[in-house]
C-alpha cells in the first residue's frame, strides 16, 4: 500500500531529484504546495518553465542570458581587459555584491581539477583562451574555491595564459555570501 496519493508521491519523488533535498524536505516541500492556493502553485510551474525556454548560455562567456548576450558582456562601461574565471554562474554573485570588480566574467560550469584529471580542455575555456588570445594586456583572475584542487588548477593556468601576456591572479575564495565578514574579505582580494 502507497504511503501517499499517487500525485503526491509523484511530487514528493521528483522534489527529491534536486541537488540538497531528501526524503524529508521533499515531502514537506510537497504538502506546503498542497496547502498553498492554486495561483501559488501555477506562478511557481509558470516560473520554472520560464527558466527552461527563455534561458540560454551568453555565447561569449557562458554565464546565463536573456538573449543573445548577457548582462555582463553586453555593458559597454566594464573593463574589457579585467576577466574573471568562475566555475559556475551563481559565483558571479558574491564577486559582482563587493562591487569591487567591473571587468568580464568567464564561466567554465565545472571545476578544474587536474588531480581528478579534469583540464581547461574539458570544461567551457575555449572562449576564455580566445578572449585572452585577442588582447596582450588582459588581466585573468580566477574567482576559485580553496584546497589542493585549487592550487593545482591555478598552477596549470598560468602556462596556458601568461604565454599570451595575460597575468593570472587569484582573486578570491568560494563561501557563503551572506556574511557581512566574508563580504569585505572577497572586496579586500578582488583583482584592481
Amino acid at each position: 500500500m502507497p504511503d501517499f496519493a499517487e500525485p503526491l508521491a509523484r511530487l514528493i519523488n521528483e522534489f527529491k531529484h534536486l541537488p540538497g533535498i531528501g526524503q524529508k524536505s521533499a515531502q514537506r516541500l510537497a504538502f506546503h504546495l498542497m496547502r498553498a492556493g492554486r495561483d501559488d502553485a501555477e506562478r511557481l510551474a509558470q516560473a520554472i518553465l520560464n527558466v527552461k525556454d527563455k534561458l540560454s548560455l551568453c555565447p561569449v562567456c557562458n554565464n546565463i542570458s536573456e538573449g543573445d548576450l548577457c548582462l555582463f558582456c553586453r555593458d559597454t562601461t566594464r573593463d574589457q581587459k579585467l576577466l574573471c574565471v568562475v566555475e559556475e554562474p551563481h559565483n558571479i554573485l558574491g564577486i559582482e555584491t563587493t562591487r569591487q570588480f567591473n571587468g568580464l566574467y568567464h564561466v567554465l560550469h565545472g571545476a578544474l581539477s587536474p588531480l581528478r584529471g579534469i583540464s581547461p580542455e574539458q570544461l567551457n575555456s575555449s572562449g576564455q583562451r580566445y578572449r585572452i588570445r585577442r588582447r596582450s594586456d588582459d588581466v585573468e583572475g580566477h574567482g576559485r574555491p580553496p584546497g589542493d584542487e585549487m592550487n593545482a588548477g591555478l598552477n596549470q593556468r598560468p602556462s596556458n595564459s601568461s604565454a599570451r601576456g595575460a597575468a593570472v591572479y587569484q582573486c578570491g575564495f568560494s563561501f557563503a555570501t551572506s556574511d557581512y565578514r566574508n563580504l569585505l574579505w572577497l572586496s579586500r582580494s578582488t583583482v584592481r
